[in-house]
């Protein structure tokens, strides 16, 4: 299938959408929510003597940015102190930074982990000095009080059903696909395996061959990555990026390369990717993506119901929501909904 029919047949759905033809979609929980998550046991009474510790691996890039965003809302929200610290992606500073906490005896801590064994055996050191640990994003090999986190497998594999139904609907066949992956992190991996096992069928049948997969995880590795595979795969016709890092810089490469009929899809929206699905400089099909405000939300919540004492569920599971080209009211709605993160 030639690159420039895969476009029409873009633009044909997106038609249909706009006529009211098209599937409808529902729309997700995507609007900022300032007030506490509600519950019989959510009250206010004795927070105000309550310290959480907040160590976040990265501040960088606009995801992080809304995790914390929650993250510092639903702490004033319930009226505790927040005390927040930066691991950046360095093990002993993440180990300074859980001891101190420990040390100063703040009530509950709220955490990105680095790793899952290293940093779960700082956290097992909080645990036994009385103090709840609840990890959001990346998670830990030890027992906890909570983890708030995605499906990660399935926020690699909703993508690739999406992209099945799409290629199944326009009857697509002898299409060559490139993929940016990961070994690094437990996540990664998981999003990675999903979307492999959710285009099987399509690879089974010669809908689908996979041509190139390259690791990569910074911008820098990303954009070597597309550019290696452009290059030893001109006719290539999808490529799918694990992460928003590899999506955004995947999509710089395709635009300098005036590439706007070869389909992108990967994982979690931005504003950026938002705007480049408005675009008609860049194909992005589809991207299935967490709710990061909503997670650094709900890690606060429940410290803090643990630090009282109270119940909280082990494990705690955003939902992930997958937009695509033709949910053009949903995307305006997220380029709204979310512009001050992107500051």
């Amino acid at each position: 299938m030639k690159m420039k029919q895969i476009a029409a047949l873009t633009l044909a759905c997106s038609t249909l959408f706009l006529m009211g033809c098209s599937t409808t979609n529902t729309a997700p929980h995507i609007d900022v929510d300032t007030s506490p998550i509600k519950s019989s046991s959510n009250d206010l009474a004795g927070n105000d003597k309550i310290v959480i510790g907040s160590i976040t691996m990265s501040t960088d890039g606009e995801w992080f940015g809304e995790v914390m965003a929650g993250v510092r809302t639903a702490a004033a929200d319930l009226g505790v102190t927040l005390v927040e610290q930066d691991s950046s992606g360095n093990l002993d500073k993440e180990q300074q930074q859980v001891h101190k906490f420990i040390e100063d005896k703040v009530n509950a801590i709220v955490i990105c982990p680095i790793t899952s064994d290293r940093t779960g055996e700082l956290l097992r050191e909080a645990e036994t000095a009385g103090i709840p640990a609840v990890t959001w994003n990346t998670v830990v090999d030890t027992d906890i009080t909570a983890a708030v986190c995605v499906d990660s497998n399935a926020l690699g594999g909703d993508t690739g059903t999406y992209l099945t139904e799409y290629i199944r609907t326009y009857n697509l066949s002898g299409l060559k696909i490139g993929m940016i992956t990961n070994k690094s992190y437990t996540i990664g991996v998981a999003r990675c395996d999903g979307f492999k096992n959710s285009i099987k069928s399509l690879v089974e049948d010669g809908s689908v061959t996979v041509v190139s997969e390259i690791l990569a995880e910074s911008t820098e590795e990303s954009t070597t990555a597309v550019n290696k595979m452009l290059t030893e795969h001109p006719d290539i016709d999808i490529i799918w990026c694990w992460n928003q890092t590899s999506l955004l810089a995947c999509i710089d490469v395709v635009k300098s390369k005036g590439k706007s009929d070869l389909l992108i899809t990967g994982t979690d929206m931005s504003m950026d990717l938002a705007k480049d699905m408005q675009s008609d400089d860049v194909n992005l099909l589809a991207v299935t993506t967490q709710l990061p405000y909503n997670m650094g939300y709900k890690a606060v919540v429940n410290a803090v119901q643990a630090a009282k004492g109270k119940p909280v569920d082990k494990t705690i599971v955003i939902p992930t929501f997958t937009y695509k080209k033709t949910d053009t009211d949903l995307i305006q709605q997220y380029i709204e909904s979310h512009s001050a993160f992107a500051q």
